[in-house]
């Protein structure tokens, strides 16, 4: 029997040959091949053509076919899914800069406090302290955690900046920063006690308004700002001890 040349692909389309006509000779291999019917070679139109692969061919095709879905699911070329696609991933960029930008404000104000603390730790083990006063060295590891809650603080509210009262905390979050960063100038390059503890006061109030403005936007970011707010308690009431205790210096 002559066989009939195979197409380029077959893609798992199995054709039958209509039921009133009678099928001679089947020729099957690992291949896929077609049969035909002998007697009716002339007339037998290619749709009548079947097609029958082995297990084998088939379980490959099969492999090949969920592996095409698979990438036809991944690149999906409907323009509203790819769209909708789209914005969600510059929404999360737009998340993952703001928050890594606020981290850098916050690490900046951090960095403009630590030159003028630059020479702190000696200046500080000179001055007459309290019995309680912390060593030198715990200053640094808390300050570093407490800029690292901020900075994600910081970030939650620019994620709800759209919400009615958002970007007034965060004006007041960055009013708070600047004067926190001042304290380290006033008192240990300037010396000055008495303007030092006025301005650890008014970090206390700013912090309680921005903790109140978070709240309004984002609990948890105002939850994390309450351990910021907890050790600027204890630092003014260490400013107030240190001054007092050193009035030539101070």
């Amino acid at each position: 029997m002559r066989r009939v040349a195979r197409p380029v692909a077959i893609d798992l389309i199995v054709r039958r040959a209509p039921a009133d006509r009678k099928i001679s000779h089947i020729v099957t291999d690992r291949h896929c091949r077609p049969f035909v019917d002998e007697r009716n070679r002339a007339t037998l139109p290619f749709d009548h053509i079947a097609f029958h692969p082995s297990e084998s061919a088939i379980s490959r095709c099969m492999r090949k076919l969920r592996g095409v879905r698979r990438i036809w699911r991944i690149i999906d070329f409907n323009p509203v899914i790819w769209e909708s696609k789209l914005m969600a991933l510059h929404s999360r960029f737009s998340e993952a800069v703001g928050l890594l930008g606020w981290f850098a404000v916050v690490f900046a104000a951090a960095a403009v406090g630590a030159l003028a603390s630059i020479e702190a730790r000696a200046f500080y083990a000179q001055l007459v302290q309290p019995s309680w006063a912390p060593p030198g060295y715990v200053f640094g590891p808390v300050w570093s955690v407490l800029y690292a809650l901020m900075g994600v603080s910081a970030g939650m509210i620019w994620r709800q900046r759209h919400e009615k009262n958002a970007a007034t905390a965060l004006v007041l979050f960055v009013v708070q920063l600047c004067v926190n960063a001042l304290w380290s100038w006033l008192f240990f390059v300037w010396h000055s006690g008495a303007w030092a503890f006025v301005d650890v006061l008014a970090l206390l109030a700013l912090i309680a308004t921005v903790i109140g403005a978070f709240w309004s936007v984002h609990r948890l970011a105002a939850v994390l700002m309450l351990p910021y707010f907890a050790w600027v308690c204890f630092a003014a009431m260490l400013t107030w001890a240190v001054w007092q205790r050193n009035p030539g210096v101070l």
